[in-house]
């Protein structure tokens, strides 16, 4: 992992280094009445900052053991004392923050529910707070939706902030839930970056959802379509419908072993679970590729939901992220995590947690 540091050197020395933070800086020290040592940079909202000491220039620097300190929404600035301080004759600070160069692929569904539980209208102003925490110059990041068929709207790209922006502000929210090319779309942006040799990158998938998978990709008569849970197909590039010369069999194969056969004329039922099966399959694809995959759930579980399933289906999210704490969690895959919102007022509270757990890369 790739530090960057920002240092104090001595106690009266005042030493300012540009980082990727770039007003993160050292900005005072204070010698208090007892003769501990106060002191304080710039603080920016979810930032983890590791404060170390050493007692001589050549000696070896270690981390204070309460020395890990996170921005909250308000500090503007954040400090920290050293009460040991009195007890040696000088002590030397740096204090640092670790900073990978982050690849991050933004995948927000856009389905027609959003417009019924108050996620199109939050939805805007919660990514504009969540990206402005990355660093337009030193991430890479790409913004993908999805409803009937998902697009690529911000190809990767640094940098990203600003496109990203009019991108989710223009967003038109109707249709199924296409979760498996969301995120295989998601999972292309992320592999689409040449890494150089001893680049030190963290790889991110950031999963947003309010519904059920229930739309996937299958190969027909006449080419590859989406399917519906009302098994109508639909154009995989635009979402339009594109049934017209196709033949829809009876049964499709199932991804998931053992061989199965899923029915297309029982209901919507077992083509939604087909959609989940194969949104999970992408997922652990992701993983195997060193992506790590956190996921935003919005709704109600207990609320009232389609094909029988409740409108959330958290057993299914938290193994999408490969949450530790959900069904099936692999230890040899990286660990995400699944936080949801139920309504709609909680959705920047929870876009802010997820970058908080980004941002210790």
């Amino acid at each position: 992992m790739r530090t960057t540091w920002v240092s104090l050197i001595g106690l009266v020395a005042l030493a300012s280094v540009t980082s990727a933070q770039s007003n993160f800086f050292i900005q005072d020290i204070q010698t208090n009445a007892d003769g501990s040592v106060t002191i304080s940079w710039p603080a920016r909202r979810a930032w983890t900052y590791h404060v170390m000491f050493a007692d001589s220039l050549d000696g070896s620097w270690q981390e204070f053991p309460d020395g890990q300190l996170t921005a909250g929404t308000n500090d503007l600035t954040l400090c920290y004392t050293d009460t040991n301080a009195p007890a040696v004759s000088q002590r030397f600070y740096k204090v640092k923050i670790r900073v990978s160069q982050l690849i991050m692929s933004l995948v927000l569904d856009r389905s027609g529910s959003m417009g019924g539980n108050g996620g199109a209208a939050a939805l805007s102003a919660a990514v504009a707070q969540f990206i402005d925490l990355f660093d337009d110059n030193r991430d890479k990041v790409a913004m993908i939706s999805f409803s009937y068929a998902a697009s690529t709207d911000v190809p990767m790209s640094q940098p990203f902030k600003a496109a990203i922006n009019n991108a989710v502000s223009n967003l038109v929210f109707s249709g199924w839930t296409a979760s498996e090319q969301g995120l295989a779309k998601g999972l292309q942006q992320n592999e689409s970056v040449v890494i150089p040799p001893e680049e030190n990158v963290v790889k991110v998938i950031v999963f947003f959802t309010d519904g059920l998978a229930n739309t996937f990709q299958y190969t027909f008569n006449c080419g590859v379509r989406n399917i519906g849970p009302d098994r109508e197909l639909y154009d995989p590039n635009t979402g339009a419908l594109a049934g017209g010369g196709c033949t829809i069999p009876a049964t499709i194969p199932s991804v998931s072993p053992p061989p199965t056969d899923v029915s297309t004329t029982s209901g919507c039922a077992p083509l939604t679970i087909e959609a989940q099966k194969r949104a999970l399959v992408v997922a652990e694809q992701a993983r195997q590729q060193g992506n790590f995959i956190y996921v935003i759930g919005l709704g109600d579980p207990n609320g009232p939901g389609e094909c029988g399933f409740p409108p959330i289906n958290l057993p299914f999210l938290l193994q999408i992220a490969n949450d530790p704490s959900g069904p099936n969690y692999n230890p040899n895959e990286p660990a995400g995590l699944a936080v949801f919102a139920s309504t709609a007022v909680d959705l920047q509270v929870v876009f802010d947690y997820i970058a908080s757990k980004i941002l210790v890369y």
